[in-house]
Order: structure tokens, then C-alpha cells, then sequence
């Protein structure tokens, strides 16, 4: 976890093993505090890290080479405005280090209105060309692309095509996606994962909790996980989500097939806090784990996501 602290010191801890790992601890220390962080790591070991900074409203970002002390690069998301509203960034953030060179991230962001007084949530898509090698912030293109109260957005790519997801907090909580073609500059909405899944849609539809969504290198498939509920008994007595579901799509996310993963005993929490999705980019494998709070469960899928065990 990335430390909140009132200096901008940098400081080193000493090296911790555990069996036949060792790590090294470095905590990245700024003086508006950061929390939330997320990382992700370039075919050419380059990193980036992102993480919430609550004084100062916006989403810090670190790049450098793996295994080295990264460099603070600034905030990805504080040059976003729009008409008559005042924006404010760092609500939540992901990153995305893409195989064109790319860095790619995702934030969410409050629009206020000048009497600060009333508020909309919204979805920032931030491309930074040459991320993984010679990054520049001022080279980033920062947009926003939904600003109808949205909530724990995710980011992920294959090549040139870019995807982010969220959740629609405002109406329904399904779960939206948008596609990009061009590495992130210009993004258009796609099908839903939750919609026209059956009985599966019905369960999610104001009941599920997202976890990432993960384009597939090997496949091209894209794939997103949420936990789900029972109908009718989650609305009205818990909000306990005790189903895991694995949303496919073969065609860029046009459409979907949801296929159940889990379904715990009635009333478990599966969604504590999120569902997490892994693959393999050298065949494809699927991983889903996710915790009831007590303890994590893992399942795998050899069949890009028809069947897990």
C-alpha cells in the first residue's frame, strides 16, 4: 500500500522474505497522503503506479523500472475541466501499461457546481504515448467520457484497443463499457456485460459488486467479473453478494455471456471488497479469486471462461 504521510520524504525499509521470496519495501511518500494504489507492469519491465491523493484531489502516478524506486511523475488527472463545473479527481483510478508503449488510466472524478453545493461522478480516460519508455505527463491526453454518476471504474488493453468499465451508480448499477480503437483517444459505448444474461441479469441489476475488466492478449477475448446476489432476498434483508460471474465477449465487447464461477450458501458476502480477474497472456488460462471476508477462494478456467474449477 502506497503510505500517507506529512513529508515528502522517500524512504527504504529493509528487505522482508517469506520461504524462498524476498522482497524490498519502498514507500512512496507524499505530502497530500495516498491511498488505493494500483499498478501495472510494460513488456519491457517499465511500472507505473497510481493512487488517490485525498488533499489534493487528484490521482498521483509513479513510473521507472521494475525493481527500482519510481519517480514521482505528478497528477494524471488534474487538468480535466468542463463548463460551469469545477472537477476534482482522485476518487478512484486504475492503470494500464499497454504492449503498443502506451500507459493508459482511468479515474474517477467529481464535477461540482460552482456553489459547490451539488455534484455528478464522472469517468476520466487518460492515453500517455511512450508511457513505457521516454514519459512526459504533459504528452497525456485527459478526457472525460461519462459524467452521469459513475462509480469504481477499470481499465485494460490488447494492442491498440483500449477498454474501461464502471458502474452506472446513478440508475441501475449495471455495469457499462466503453472501447477504444486508437490507444485510448477516442472511446465509444459498447454492449453491457449484466444485460440480456437471463436469470443472471436479474440477480445483478441493482445487486453486484465489479471486479477488473481484462482484455486477453492470447484470445482477444475480454472478460469482466462481478459478485451478484439473490433476487428478491438481496433487496430486501442483505446485501450480501454470495454468486461469482464471469462476463465473455469474443467481439470487442459488442456482446456477452455471463457464466456463473461460485455460488456460496445464501447469505455469504463474496464481495469483500472487490472480485479479482488474472490471464495468462501465454494461453489464454483464466484466474478468479475472490474473498467472503474470512478467507480467499481461487478458481481457474482452461476453456477461456466456460467452465471453472
Amino acid at each position: 500500500m502506497l503510505g500517507i504521510a506529512l513529508t515528502p520524504a522517500l524512504a527504504a525499509f529493509a528487505g522482508t522474505s517469506a520461504g524462498n521470496l524476498s522482497f524490498t519495501n519502498t514507500a512512496l511518500i507524499r505530502p497530500d497522503g495516498n491511498s488505493e494504489p494500483e499498478i501495472s507492469i510494460a513488456n519491457n519491465s517499465t511500472m507505473a503506479i497510481v493512487a488517490l491523493g485525498w488533499l489534493s484531489f487528484g490521482t498521483s502516478l509513479w513510473t521507472g523500472p521494475f525493481g527500482s524506486t519510481p519517480t514521482f511523475q505528478g497528477l494524471i488527472d488534474a487538468a480535466l475541466q468542463r463548463s460551469g463545473k469545477q472537477v476534482f479527481g482522485g476518487e478512484d483510478a486504475d492503470v494500464d501499461m499497454g504492449t503498443t508503449g502506451a500507459l493508459h488510466a482511468s479515474t474517477l472524478i467529481a464535477l461540482v457546481n460552482p456553489t459547490l453545493k451539488a455534484a455528478q461522478i464522472g469517468v476520466s480516460a487518460i492515453t500517455c504515448p511512450n508511457g513505457a519508455t521516454s514519459f512526459n505527463i504533459s504528452n497525456c491526453v485527459a478526457q472525460i467520457i461519462d459524467f452521469t454518476q459513475s462509480d469504481r471504474q477499470w481499465i485494460t488493453s490488447d494492442g491498440p484497443r483500449v477498454f474501461i468499465s464502471y458502474h452506472d451508480s446513478g440508475n441501475s448499477p449495471l455495469i457499462h463499457v466503453q472501447r477504444s480503437d486508437d490507444d485510448g483517444f477516442t472511446w465509444r459505448r459498447v454492449g453491457d456485460p449484466i444485460v440480456s444474461q437471463g436469470p443472471a441479469t436479474g440477480e445483478a441489476t441493482f445487486n453486484n459488486e465489479e471486479g477488473p475488466i481484462v482484455a486477453d492478449r492470447f484470445t482477444h477475448n475480454v472478460y469482466d467479473i462481478y459478485a451478484a446476489g439473490e433476487t428478491g432476498i438481496l433487496k430486501a434483508k442483505t446485501t450480501d453478494f454470495d454468486h461469482i460471474f464471469v462476463s465473455r465477449s469474443s467481439d470487442g465487447g459488442q456482446s456477452w455471456t455471463a457464466t456463473l464461477v461460485f455460488h456460496a450458501a445464501t447469505p455469504v458476502g463474496l464481495n469483500n471488497v472487490f472480485p479479482t480477474l488474472a490471464v495468462d497472456p501465454t494461453n489464454g488460462k483464466l484466474y478468479a479469486a475472490w474473498s467472503d471476508g474470512h478467507t480467499v477462494s481461487l478458481s481457474s478456467s482452461s476453456d477461456r471462461g466456460v467452465t471453472w474449477e
